[in-house]
C-alpha cells in the first residue's frame, strides 16, 4: 500500500486514535447493556460450526429469526478459526477485526485518490476525515453492532482495483472470484470489465469461481458439497424475492412513487433500464478522464449502486462510503462553480443516510429512512452528485490543477 500523503499523516493518526477509543467505549457499553451479540457474525459463526459438525447449514435461523445463512459454503472457510473458539472470545476478536477494517477502508480511500498534494494544508485533510467519518457514523455503528463482512469486501474491492491498475489479471481475477463467492452482488463489476476489455480477468475469475465452489468438497466430499451448493442457490432465490417490493431499490422507489400505477415487473424493467443508461453515460464520460482516476470513479459508482439494484439489508449501503469520500474530497479540494449545489445535495442525503437512529429521530422517522426508501434516495443522490462533479471538474483534472487537499 502506498504511504499516506504528507498532509494526511498527522490527521489520520489522530483519526485512528480517536476512532479506537470510541469503538472500545462502544463495545464496553454494548457489553454492559447485554447487546454485544453481533447478530450477523453469529450467523457465520454458528453456520461454520454446523458445517464442521456435518449438520445442515442452510434454512436455519441463527441467533435471530432473520439470521439465515445465505452465502456460499466457501465463504465459511475464513470463519473456521473463529468457530473453534468460545463465542464471547470469537465475537470480541471479530469486533477488533471490524475496527481495523474500517481504518483500512479510510486509508485506502485516501491513498487511492490521485492528485493528493504532499504540500497541501493538513487542515483540509482533517476536515475531509471529519466529514467522511460523520457520513460513515451510523453504518460503522451497525457494522460494529452486527459484525458483518461488508468492510472486508470493501477492502477487497480496493485490492482488486490496485491489481487492475497494475495490469495484473491473475491477482485481479482471484480477488474478484473471492468477492463473488462471498456475495454474488459483485457481478455488477463484470459489465465494467467487458467495457474495459479485461478479457483475461473475466475468464480467469470464472475459473477461480468454479474452483472455489468445489474446494469444500475436498473435505466435505462431492455429494455433501453439491447439496450445500443447491441449498445456497435456493437461499439466494428466496432472499431476493420480489425486487419491486424492496423499498430502497430503484424498482421499489419507482413502484412507490407511481402510486401503484405500474406493476412490479414494469418497475423492474424501468429500473434496470434507468440504471443501465446512467452507468453507460457515466462510462462514456469517464473514458476521457486521466487513467489514474478512471478505475476509482467507475468501480465505486457500480459498488455504490449494488444496494440500489438488489434486495439487501440497509447496512450494505456502507459500500457507498468510497463514493462519499470522493465527493467530499473533490468538494473540499477543488474550486468550481455551483459548489454550493453539491453541499445542498449532500446535506439532504445526510439526513436519511446518517440520522436514521430511533434515538435521534424516533422510531417512525427511522422506519421511513430505513424501510420506506429514504436511504435508497440518499444513495441515488450520492451517485448523481458524483456524476455531476465529474462533469464539472473534468477540465481541472486535464489541466493537472494542484488545487487539491
Amino acid at each position: 500500500m502506498k504511504a499516506l500523503p504528507g498532509s494526511f499523516q498527522r490527521p489520520f493518526t489522530w483519526f485512528v486514535f480517536l476512532f479506537s477509543i470510541l469503538a472500545v467505549a462502544y463495545y464496553m457499553l454494548e457489553w454492559h447493556n447485554g447487546r454485544n451479540q453481533m447478530a450477523d457474525f453469529r450467523v457465520y459463526y454458528d453456520a461454520c460450526r454446523q458445517l464442521i459438525s456435518g449438520e445442515e447449514v442452510y434454512g436455519n435461523a441463527y441467533g435471530v429469526s432473520s439470521g439465515f445463512y445465505k452465502y456460499s459454503p466457501f465463504a465459511l472457510i475464513p470463519f473456521i478459526p473463529f468457530a473453534l473458539l468460545p463465542y464471547p472470545i470469537a465475537s470480541a476478536l471479530y469486533y477488533v477485526v471490524v475496527m481495523v477494517l474500517f481504518a483500512l477502508v479510510m486509508r485506502y480511500i485516501v491513498v487511492s485518490l490521485p492528485g493528493v498534494s504532499e504540500d497541501s494544508r493538513s487542515s483540509k485533510a482533517a476536515w475531509w476525515l471529519l466529514l467522511t467519518s460523520l457520513f460513515a457514523a451510523d453504518h460503522i455503528e451497525r457494522e460494529l453492532h452486527l459484525g458483518n463482512v461488508n468492510l472486508f469486501l470493501l477492502v477487497l474491492v480496493f485490492v482488486m482495483m490496485r491489481f487492475l491498475v497494475q495490469a495484473n489479471p491473475w491477482k485481479s481475477a482471484a480477488v474478484l472470484a473471492l468477492l463473488m463467492l462471498f456475495k454474488p452482488h459483485f457481478l455488477i463489476l463484470y459489465p465494467l470489465l467487458f467495457w474495459r476489455c479485461e478479457w483475461k480477468v473475466i475468464v480467469i475469475s470464472a475459473l477461480f469461481i468454479g474452483l472455489g465452489l468445489f474446494i469444500p468438497s475436498i473435505v466435505l466430499g462431492w455429494e455433501r458439497n453439491t447439496e450445500l451448493l443447491q441449498a445456497w442457490f435456493s437461499a439466494i432465490r428466496e432472499h431476493n424475492g420480489t425486487l419491486s417490493e424492496s423499498p430502497n431499490t430503484i424498482y421499489g422507489l419507482l413502484w412507490r412513487f407511481s402510486g401503484g400505477l405500474i406493476s412490479g415487473n414494469i418497475a423492474l424493467i424501468l429500473g434496470l433500464g434507468l440504471a443501465g443508461g446512467m452507468v453507460f453515460l457515466f462510462l462514456l464520460q469517464t473514458r476521457r478522464f486521466p487513467s489514474a482516476w478512471r478505475w476509482f470513479f467507475e468501480m465505486f459508482v457500480l459498488v455504490a449502486l449494488i444496494p440500489s439494484l438488489t434486495h439487501t439489508d440497509t447496512e450494505h449501503f456502507i459500500w457507498s462510503l468510497p463514493l462519499i469520500g470522493l465527493i467530499l474530497y473533490l468538494t473540499i479540494g477543488y474550486t468550481f462553480r455551483n459548489r454550493w449545489a453539491v453541499a445542498v445535495l449532500m446535506s439532504i442525503a445526510f439526513v436519511p443516510y446518517v440520522l436514521n437512529s430511533p434515538d435521534i429521530v424516533g422510531d417512525r422517522i427511522r422506519f421511513a429512512f430505513d424501510e420506506q426508501g429514504g436511504i435508497g434516495i440518499a444513495n441515488l443522490i450520492f451517485v448523481t452528485t458524483a456524476a455531476f462533479l465529474m462533469a464539472r471538474i473534468q477540465g481541472i483534472l486535464k489541466a493537472g490543477s494542484e488545487k487539491v487537499i
